[in-house]
């Protein structure tokens, strides 16, 4: 912070300079202790979501992909992933969308937090990190189609971004750091406060959705929170500012010429708290469905086979944010395998190579999932395991175990783009085999699955 006088007091996100025995409030009204909706921050609030970046994104959570010959790197202590561009290149860099958007609640205040280091600011080099869905986003390029808010350095220019995807066409609101609404955090701002983004800034965004609402952005500074823009869609905005309130979190870099240097963003830390009770949900909808009424018979091997796969219905951009949460299932034994004398299940996500696979039943015509009963369950399946267990291998109807299922970190979404495929992380797959050995006879068996839908 530059041209602050000593005697300055920051408190409660407001500036105060005393003057003899008196203090007065100089600067932001808008106080840090109250949420977007007016309301005294609660004490604890509620964790959605979390990604510490000194481990790689994971992949159930996180989608990953290069653009052009882009790098993602981990290194150990370093406590940072870093999304880097090639020298030279034009469309080289990287992106990271979570899988699971951040589910709005209507009424509850959002927030997050995310620490990052941008790469040097220069022409031709893009950068990104903050709430926001790309639905046309590729290997090969950016895209723009999508809703959300982030920070972005575009070339030497740091805008705060509202994007949505209202009647099918792309609106973006670009505000350059030299016109925030509330503090330009250039030292001319009521904080004095100067940012150098050379070094890991602490970036803050907060938002009502119910269509209309506030969004507020800002800094965390050695003293405090300070609220730099607000983008007001009350009475102003001619149409909901966001096809929703539910944003994925996203980080990107990428050059749009050639002769740029090597650059790296580094991503630090982020998290997404409400401002609510963490056991105060509003309705699920729940649907069920079985594999079918033929008795699945898996292969021999000690290994895992498909007898039941979900995965999101259709390819628009709500679906993808919509997510589904297995809740409760049973795998039924019909015949007992033969040279075995236990049984294993899982629950895997991005499964493969689902050979056979045609998915084409819905349980209902509300749900936003579809079944596949006709994967060939002789053919094992590999892929991330959420949930596992062991069977007798005796005849009866056995309950499966889902402990942790409203874990955020464990629903299942659709990719980016919205692609449709039988392998990737949008499939859920139920899975039996042979836990102690090779079989000589395969066993018979039926499962079912209890889920939620989050949309």
């Amino acid at each position: 912070m530059s041209n602050v006088d000593p005697q300055d007091i920051y408190h409660d996100g407001k500036w105060f300079s005393r003057s003899g025995d008196a203090l007065n409030t100089v600067l932001n009204p808008r106080d840090a202790s109250i949420d977007s909706f007016g309301r005294n921050r609660v004490s604890l609030p509620s964790i959605v979501f979390e990604q510490n970046f000194s481990q790689a994104p994971a992949d159930p959570i996180w989608e990953k992909t290069a653009y052009g010959s882009g790098t993602l790197s981990n290194t150990a202590n370093a406590g940072t992933t870093s999304l880097t561009t090639i020298a030279a290149a034009s469309g080289s860099g990287y992106w990271i969308q979570s899988y699971a958007p951040i589910r709005y609640m209507p009424g509850i205040s959002t927030l997050c937090r995310f620490t990052f280091t941008f790469a040097t600011l220069v022409a031709n080099l893009v950068q990104k990190v903050g709430m926001y869905s790309d639905q046309t986003r590729s290997s090969s390029a950016p895209g723009l189609v999508g809703d959300g808010l982030y920070v972005e350095a575009n070339g030497t220019t740091v805008n705060l971004v509202l994007r949505n995807y209202l009647g099918g066409a792309t609106t973006e609101v670009k505000v350059p750091q030299s016109q925030w609404s509330l503090d330009h955090m250039d030292g001319t701002g009521p904080s004095k406060y100067n940012i150098n983004w050379a070094i890991p800034q602490h970036f803050i965004l907060e938002f009502q959705y119910l269509g209309v609402g506030v969004i507020r952005m800002g800094w965390n500074t050695p003293y405090g929170l300070v609220w730099c823009h607000e983008f007001s869609s009350v009475n102003s905005f001619t149409t909901p500012y966001a096809r929703t309130g539910s944003f994925p979190l996203s980080a990107e870099i990428y050059t749009t010429s050639t002769g740029v240097a090597a650059s790296t963003l580094q991503l630090i830390n982020t998290v997404v708290l409400q401002e609510r009770d963490g056991s105060m949900n509003r309705g699920w909808r729940y649907f069920s469905g079985n594999s079918g009424t033929t008795i699945c018979t898996p292969g021999t091997a000690n290994a895992l086979y498909p007898i039941l796969a979900l995965r999101a219905l259709l390819t628009n951009d709500f679906t993808k944010r919509a997510t589904f949460i297995p809740v409760d299932g049973t795998i039924t034994v019909a015949v007992p395998a033969t040279g075995s004398t236990t049984l294993q299940w899982a629950l895997l996500a991005a499964p493969t190579p689902m050979t056979g696979a045609t998915f084409g039943i819905t349980p209902a015509p509300s749900s936003v999932i579809e079944l596949d009963q006709g994967a060939a369950e002789a053919t094992a399946v590999t892929g991330e395991i959420l949930f596992s267990g062991t069977l007798p291998n005796v005849v009866g109807t056995y309950q499966l175990d889902f402990k942790f299922k409203d874990d955020n970190q464990i629903k299942v979404a659709q990719n980016a783009a919205g692609t449709l495929t039988i392998t990737g992380m949008n499939v859920l797959v139920l899975a039996v085999g042979s836990l102690t050995g090779t079989c000589t006879v395969a066993p018979g068996v039926v499962g079912s699955l209890v889920w939620k839908e989050i949309v």
